[in-house]
């Protein structure tokens, strides 16, 4: 049988929205890292945000459907996500045992099934239990899983959440296996981290996203944002406008003499209430000159080249 074709101008472009803006997008998507990271939990916490239509890591979520499939293989699997669900679930997870069998006709019949229980992402947890024996190494063992997945995907329209583990001793959560498993992916997330605490970070590549790396604190019931470079940016941004301020205010207050030294110089900020005691405002001014707001010269302290006034 010959697949369907049509004309590119034929193509009637449907609404593909993403999952989480950014993070779960509506196709393959894979999350990776090394053994007890914290991958279920981040997908529970993923399932939850879809289930509840709350902002996950401070992104929208977009999906119509409120109901997410999970399919575990671990023992014990159905017990540890009611545990971390508490009472958020809302009777909306889909507890789906897992399959084994390989025939993509048997995916699209269970894609179908999903789709019939109005099913918004399917989260399989994980690859090893669903490819059991196959040797994930070798691009026509790896073709077997995608065909499976495509016949959800692509047919269905379900997005799904791959858990998997990371290559051994790879603890920046790359994805393990054939490359054919990357590639079919459209999103990758790897998470990594050991830190006591929770401290994870997670990592994003795709085809549709510009690469990034968020930090998250994670534990078995809940997930907050950590701040970001983005962030750490912004109040870089803002601490030196707030010294720039200070430093014009500095020179204008200034006394007859009190330029004339540092420790003479330490006299005007506690005056103005920019540094409490005379040893913060000695430090407060060697840090303006390491900014280049001040410059200390022998006859005195001067505007230095980042002091506009």
């Amino acid at each position: 049988m010959i697949p369907q074709s049509f004309w590119i101008d034929e193509y009637v472009e449907t609404a593909d929205n993403w999952v989480i803006d950014g993070l779960i997008c509506p196709y393959i998507n894979t999350l990776s890292g090394q053994p007890k990271v914290g991958k279920s939990t981040f997908a529970t916490q993923v399932a939850l945000a879809v289930i509840n239509q709350t902002p996950f890591l401070g992104r929208e979520i977009h999906t119509k459907s409120t109901k997410v499939a999970w399919m575990g293989f671990d023992s014990g699997w159905v017990r540890e996500l009611k545990s971390r669900c508490g009472d958020n679930a809302k009777n909306s997870i889909l507890m789906q045992k897992g399959m084994t069998n390989l025939n993509p006709s048997h995916w699209g019949e269970l894609g179908q099934y999903l789709s019939e229980k109005y099913i918004g992402l399917l989260v399989i947890d994980h690859l090893y239990g669903f490819a059991g024996d196959l040797n994930l190494n070798e691009s026509q063992e790896a073709n077997k899983v995608i065909n499976c997945l495509n016949a959800i995907n692509s047919q269905w329209g379900i997005p799904i959440l791959l858990i998997a583990q990371a290559t051994k001793n790879n603890h920046s959560g790359g994805m393990a296996h054939s490359n054919i498993l990357k590639s079919s992916a459209r999103v990758l997330l790897e998470m990594s981290g050991t830190a006591r605490g929770g401290k994870r970070r997670i990592t994003i590549n795709g085809n549709e996203v510009a690469g990034e790396s968020i930090s998250i604190k994670i534990d078995p019931t809940h997930i907050e944002l950590l701040e970001s470079a983005e962030s750490k940016e912004s109040k870089q941004e803002r601490d030196y406008a707030r010294n720039l301020r200070n430093t014009q205010r500095f020179f204008e207050d200034a006394r007859d003499g009190e330029l004339a030294k540092v420790a003479t110089a330490t006299s005007i900020l506690i005056r103005l209430k920019i540094s409490s005691s005379y040893s913060g405002a000695s430090k407060m001014l060697y840090r303006w000159q390491n900014a280049k707001l001040i410059e200390v010269t022998d006859t005195g302290i001067i505007r230095g080249k980042n002091c506009f006034t």
